[in-house]
């Protein structure tokens, strides 16, 4: 039988199911791999408040600062970290350098946060899975 003696087949749904996924997939390939301009902030927050915000590229070199309730904060453009604090257990600073987005250091006894937010990739997709 030749291709143009074929009848017609009318598509159904087990033709449609691998359509489907390789549209979802390439949606999801497209939002988690295209590129995001939000530069890379910290967020301090004192008794659930935010008092300051700062975008960390606009460091040029590390710099602290100390709030009102004697913890202190390092700034540089590489990310930001509880310097030092007042409180006993000292938690807050071991935490070390935050460097990604969602990253966050806690003083629980100064009710002090500092979390990252932003920071979205520049240079495409940062890591292949195969």
């Amino acid at each position: 039988m030749t291709r143009e003696e074929q009848p017609f087949r009318k598509p159904n749904l087990r033709d449609l199911v691998p359509i489907g996924a390789l549209l979802l997939t390439a949606l999801l390939v497209f939002l988690f791999t295209r590129e995001r301009n939000e530069p890379l902030t910290a967020h301090v927050e004192q008794d659930g408040k935010e008092t300051s915000v700062y975008v960390l590229a606009e460091f040029a070199a590390p710099t602290e600062i100390t709030l009102d309730n004697g913890v202190t904060v390092r700034l540089s453009r590489d990310g930001a970290s509880i310097a030092a604090s007042p409180c006993k257990g000292q938690d807050c600073v071991r935490t070390g350098t935050l460097t990604a987005s969602g990253a966050c250091a806690v003083c629980l006894p100064e009710k002090t946060a500092l979390y990252l937010t932003g920071g979205g990739r520049s240079d495409g997709v940062d890591a292949v899975a195969g």
